[in-house]
């Protein structure tokens, strides 16, 4: 984690995550996030929950953002391995994977639409 955690640091001192931000920033801002948000969910496919936490600490999101990433990665974190194991069990990958985007997705929108609804913003928490 600390090395997660030093490299974002490293990242932001010499301004380099503003541009790998700049990439990621159309796609995230669809779901309410900004272009930082996308290191953090990158992040969080190829590495465990504890990681992600890290990075989360590191980085200045509000409490919405938090919320909406934490969802996020808790549903997406250590992808990779999660998918090796379970194709070691018998199941199909392809349909794995698609069944745990597309849960994903769905739990994305509904998370969002409820934090609108609700009238929770970054700046009243």
């Amino acid at each position: 984690m600390l090395p997660v955690s030093l490299f974002v640091t490293l990242l932001s001192y010499f301004n380099i995550l503003p541009y790998i931000s700049s990439f990621a920033s159309p796609l995230f801002t669809l779901i309410g996030l900004p272009g930082d948000a996308a290191l953090v969910f990158v992040t969080s496919i190829f590495t465990n929950i504890y990681t992600v936490i890290a990075l989360l600490s590191t980085l200045d999101f509000s409490v919405r953002e938090s919320l909406i990433m934490a969802t996020m990665c808790l549903i997406s974190h250590n992808f990779v391995v999660e998918t090796i194991v379970l194709q070691k069990t018998g199941s199909s990958a392809v349909w794995m994977d698609d069944l745990d985007s597309g849960m994903g997705v769905c739990t994305l929108l509904h998370t969002k639409h409820g934090i609108y609804n609700a009238g929770i913003s970054g700046a009243s928490l």
